[in-house]
């Protein structure tokens, strides 16, 4: 059953070249102002269903944040339109709805009153909110000592008491100790359990693939894809790894720097699951699949070096060799992980094709192309390594 319906939902803001020296100035429009008109949204379209979990995902200015702000009313939408059943309640930005100089028991009911919870039900739930929050220590204090981990356990505390119909929120479940997370992700699904529509931000790609019912992709205000979650999740990162290789850097040898051709490049990197899908979106101990295609102009003895690297660039596994002869015209050679014994995070690959004897490079691809390992959204098991063990 529907509970929230958006139609083509566009939403536009004014981005000014020159700043005016006064605001009585821009009032009576004594100073022309430039500005180009930048379109966060362009009708963006989609439902959401009681008992469901929707995802939003996108790149940094994608519109998702917009998006749900204009679904709380704090923006008005310059086309289109949405309707909800009962109440919305939502989570939308770090110390949104609370006041620095209060302490954390008067914004309890500060912001429960902006969320529209009568002060009855806040008085009668304060307990609930305090043991779940876990900042009985800090009740006293004012908001503007917290650290942000301990306003967003605040907040989420407060919005899930209010009983809505749809709740909104924004890039906060990551946010705060691994406790308190499990804790907010098991909430999440008693609220869905009792019929609650959720609609939520993240970067976290296994948290959505895990969570979400459902998840929406927008890309430069529109709506690139909807559907299954794990899916649109592939597409997405697939997406986003083709942009960052074309735009990734390339170590190329000083003869490649001066001009003179290799005979020898990379042509495509591509990475596939266990049943030969192409994805960018895998768990620990998953098969993994590297294919590597090179286009050879002559024929002359290579080796190939494969390495998977953290974000931060720590090199995890490899370097692997493979001695080549490739052939004239294209070559594709694949690299087969049974197990892959990592855990959840962001990793790339560094590929290179170099000489003979290991010190000349023909060509590589550098903080490319990459995937990322995730497990079920309670799994929060640290370090990088993926043990395959158990308790006796």
């Amino acid at each position: 059953m529907l509970v929230l319906t958006a139609e083509n939902i566009s939403k536009k803001f004014r981005l000014y070249h020159q700043k005016t020296q006064s605001a009585v100035e821009r009032f009576l429009m004594l100073k022309h102002s430039d500005y180009e008109t930048l379109w966060a949204l362009r009708d963006v379209s989609f439902a959401a269903e009681r008992g469901r979990i929707l995802g939003l995902i996108g790149r940094n200015g994608s519109g998702k944040s917009t998006l749900l702000k204009v679904l709380a009313r704090i923006y008005r939408a310059d086309g289109g339109s949405f309707k909800h059943d009962g109440r919305l309640a939502g989570l939308l930005e770090l110390g949104a709805g609370f006041h620095p100089e209060l302490t954390g028991r008067e914004n309890i009911y500060l912001n429960g009153s902006i969320l529209g919870i009568p002060r009855e039900t806040i008085k009668a739930r304060f307990d609930e909110i305090v043991e779940f929050s876990g900042l009985s220590k800090f009740l006293e204090t004012p908001i503007k000592t917290y650290s942000s981990g301990m306003v967003i356990r605040l907040g989420f505390s407060i919005a899930i008491i209010s009983e809505p119909d749809v709740l909104l929120v924004d890039e906060v479940l990551g946010i705060g100790d691994a406790a308190f997370a499990r804790r907010s992700i098991e909430k999440i699904k008693e609220l869905r359990a009792k019929g609650v529509a959720i609609i939520f931000v993240s970067h976290d790609m296994p948290l959505v693939a895990s969570l979400a019912d459902e998840t929406v992709w927008l890309e430069a205000g529109r709506v690139e894809k909807i559907g299954d979650s794990r899916t649109v999740i592939r597409e997405y990162l697939a997406h986003l790894r083709s942009v960052s290789t074309r735009d990734g850097v390339s170590s190329i040898s000083p003869l490649m720097q001066s001009g003179i051709s290799s005979g020898i490049e990379i042509e495509d990197i591509r990475i596939y699951d266990k049943g030969g899908a192409e994805s960018y979106l895998f768990r620990p101990q998953d098969e993994m699949t590297i294919s590597i295609t090179l286009k050879a102009t002559q024929t002359k003895a290579s080796n190939i070096r494969l390495a998977i690297q953290t974000q931060s660039g720590e090199e995890c596994l490899g370097p692997i060799i493979r001695r080549i002869e490739p052939s004239i015209g294209t070559s594709e050679f694949k690299y087969k992980i049974h197990s892959l014994p990592l855990n959840k995070g962001e990793y790339q690959l560094n590929v290179a094709v170099m000489d003979s004897e290991m010190v000349g490079t023909f060509d590589a691809r550098t903080g490319g192309l990459g995937f990322t390992v995730g497990g079920e959204a309670e799994d929060t098991s640290g370090g990088l390594w993926h043990i395959d063990g158990e308790w006796m």
